[in-house]
């Protein structure tokens, strides 16, 4: 049974276990236009350098594409980024966030290495969920390094007033339109923070190579979606916007 949002009751949790090892017997998949219709906006969180490229490009590229054409993949793929990483791809700046939030303290890694986790999370790009009034709260708190912003949440970068120059770029597409011009590759989905892990109290929470999967083998329903997720580079809309200083959407002019 789930409530109006489309959220599915966690399922009781056994003694001295983690939901988030147990929750795979109560999969509750959905279809992409139940999830089209409660989140219709999806957001991307960049670095402003960025933005040049992705006006010229149509396009967010993966990290590891990125990486792999500022000739820092051997360096770089496969390494967490404690900072932000600037890389310099034919003249062109392109800036990578930081991973400081994945710590592995926290991470039950199940069948891979740290490397091949962080090469994982590099070849994928991410976005929120969400609707017109901003991306959705739950799971999605993650703390970025921006002390000069006072910005300590994706929360009170994306929904509130606050506004600095040196604050990263939110960008949001409509769901559907974004969905459609990424016909060739179908989204992904996951219904916690990936790249973010939390210890909990049964202790800590797995990560592995299979986190991202079809609407259909999604294990919570579409209103528990935390990551929208694309495994190559995603294709940006005519209908993109860019959030501005008085807070206000305005279409992000492409090339």
């Amino acid at each position: 049974m789930q409530n109006d949002t489309g959220h599915r009751p966690r399922p009781p949790t056994a003694k001295g276990s983690s939901w988030y090892v147990d929750r795979v017997p109560f999969a509750v998949p959905f279809n992409i236009q139940r999830f089209i219709d409660i989140r219709s906006w999806l957001y991307h969180v960049t670095d402003r350098a960025n933005l040049p490229r992705l006006k010229r490009l149509r396009t967010i590229e993966t990290a590891a594409e990125l990486l792999r054409l500022a000739g820092k993949e051997k360096e770089w793929l496969r390494v967490l980024r404690d900072e932000p990483l600037r890389l310099t791809i034919d003249g062109e700046t392109a800036v990578l966030k930081d991973q400081g939030k994945l710590s592995f303290a926290s991470t039950a890694l199940l069948g891979c290495t740290e490397g091949d986790f962080i090469e994982y999370l590099n070849q994928h790009v991410f976005f929120w969920p969400g609707r017109d009034d901003g991306a959705i709260g739950s799971g999605q708190r993650m703390e970025l390094h921006y002390e000069q912003d006072g910005i300590k949440n994706i929360e009170s970068i994306i929904c509130k007033e606050r506004y600095s120059p040196l604050a990263p770029a939110i960008l949001r597409v409509p769901t559907a339109a974004l969905f459609d011009a990424n016909r060739d590759q179908p989204p992904l989905f996951c219904d916690f923070n990936s790249g973010a892990p939390r210890h909990q109290p049964g202790g800590r929470v797995p990560r592995h190579l299979k986190m991202f999967v079809s609407c259909g083998d999604c294990p919570r329903a579409a209103g528990d979606v935390v990551e929208v997720v694309f495994r190559a580079a995603v294709t940006l809309t005519s209908e993109t916007e860019v959030r501005q200083e008085d807070g206000r959407w305005q279409r992000l002019t492409l090339a």
